[in-house]
């Protein structure tokens, strides 16, 4: 005894009461906090209906449960939690569950979204009546997307239509779409319909569209009949308003290059060696000779003299980049500019736009103008007449891309691009006389291919 004595001889007894003091002070709130207790309740609606199903989650957590066919759950929760009640079709509804064990809570119809109004076939309903499958595009999910036509838009908008773009060219890229995958074993495009005629989707100025519904099942479409075997797309472009005139304009500017292009060999010499090697590892004899090769060498050695025809060595003996040649960087220009208005009795939206996307290959250029007229002027009080006027002008390059990569593939650096309006050949002896110049084959359809189209529809309605 006395050697415990000694033990604690000098230590004030004082100071762990003190230590378990802060401990409670501070530790055992966590402790309460931290415990669970079940918490339950009942979830009704408007009339005091229990509803079953109803969603009850911790939020922020994976504790979940539902509500049973008298509307009644239980969970466990601290009271620091907060449960979150939801259904489609009502408002969700977070209650901090503090000291409560029960928990009562009465859901309201939601009315977002149901009373929205979306485009048809031959009309327009109200999300809550329908009962097809409808996919609505609103004007305002275009307008952030740096975008030249209108099929390439639909990427990423709409659930359940597939959009690829197999082409860069302008004019040819435009996306091919597919409504819930491949419908029929011949055409599988979807039926465009631009304010209740049938037309291309990519002949609207994306500035013009007011909304975009995609009909993708049988009960939205079946009123267009075997044309909407493969779905419907319809397009309701932009309507005057009564209110002040207002001016908008936007507009693009962008440069285009190729990318991912391979690394050309660029000068002769090396060409003609890595040639002569590749036949060499086939146990070939070589195609170049040494005095030829030795030829192009001197002349890159001096690239500003003359041969003994007085042609300049550049052009005698040229090193073509064919991948300089064909591809270019350029701006590509997107204007469009609208007026938007009206008074009492009439209503205007006047647009007009602009594109030119000069390709990054050449004599592939695409130049389009697009006018849009859309006017409503209410006569008398039963008579309401109208006119959608569409004027669209584009020209485009010619260019023979079908294969142009398995030409360029082809092409050697010792044939000179063209010169004074001629295409260069082969200068090498041993070179191929039909070696190949892709200019020639590019330009082989030449020119420009133009196309006009003008759409009137005039209405009247009678109320």
């Amino acid at each position: 005894m006395k050697k415990l004595d000694s033990n604690f001889r000098g230590f004030d007894l004082k100071c762990p009461v003190l230590l378990l003091g802060i401990f409670i002070i501070f530790f055992l709130p966590l402790v309460t906090k931290g415990q669970s207790r079940t918490v339950t309740g009942i979830v009704t609606d408007a009339q005091q209906i229990p509803m079953p199903g109803i969603t009850v989650v911790i939020k922020n957590s994976k504790n979940v449960t539902q509500t049973d066919a008298e509307g009644r759950y239980q969970i466990a929760a601290t009271t620091a939690d907060e449960l979150e009640f939801s259904y489609i079709g009502f408002d969700t509804q977070t209650i901090k569950v503090g000291d409560k064990t029960t928990i009562n809570i009465t859901l309201l119809s939601s009315t977002t979204g149901l009373d929205e109004v979306v485009v048809v076939g031959y009309g327009m309903q109200k999300k809550v009546n329908l009962t097809g499958s409808v996919a609505t595009i609103e004007s305002k999910s275009l307008e952030n997307r740096p975008i030249t036509n209108v099929s390439s838009a639909l990427a990423g908008l709409a659930p359940g239509v597939f959009v690829r773009q197999s082409s860069g060219r302008p004019g040819s890229d435009g996306a091919t779409i597919r409504i819930r995958g491949t419908g029929t074993l011949n055409s599988n495009n979807a039926l465009v319909i631009i304010d209740g005629i049938q037309g291309v989707m990519d002949a609207v100025n994306p500035e013009d569209i007011e909304s975009i519904s995609v009909l993708k099942d049988a009960a939205s479409a079946s009123i267009y009949g075997s044309l909407a075997a493969n779905g419907v797309i319809l397009i309701t472009t932009k309507k005057g308003s009564k209110k002040k005139t207002v001016v908008t304009y936007s507009g693009i500017l962008s440069q285009t290059q190729p990318s991912n292009l391979p690394t050309f060999v660029s000068d002769y010499v090396t060409h003609m060696n890595l040639v002569n090697e590749g036949y060499r590892n086939l146990g070939q004899n070589n195609i170049y000779t040494q005095a030829t090769i030795d030829t192009w060498t001197d002349a890159n050695q001096n690239p500003t003299g003359v041969n003994s025809l007085g042609v300049p060595n550049n052009i005698a003996y040229p090193n073509t980049n064919w991948g300089d040649v064909i591809f270019q960087n350029k701006v590509l220009q997107n204007h469009n500019v609208s007026l938007n208005g009206g008074a009492e009795n009439i209503s205007f939206l006047l647009s007009a736009g602009y594109l030119g996307n000069p390709g990054t290959m050449k004599n592939t250029e695409l130049n389009r103008y697009q006018f849009r007229a859309n006017v409503e002027a209410k006569v008398t009080k039963f008579l309401t007449v109208g006119t959608q006027t569409f004027a669209s002008m584009q020209t485009a390059g010619m260019a023979n891309t079908a294969n142009a990569f398995n030409f360029l593939r082809q092409t050697t650096p010792g044939v000179y691009p063209v010169l004074d309006g001629k295409y260069g050949f082969p200068q090498a002896p041993e070179e191929s006389a039909t070696a190949n110049n892709i200019l020639t084959y590019l330009n082989s359809t030449g020119g420009v291919t133009g196309n006009q189209e003008l759409i009137q529809l005039c209405m009247q309605t009678w109320t």
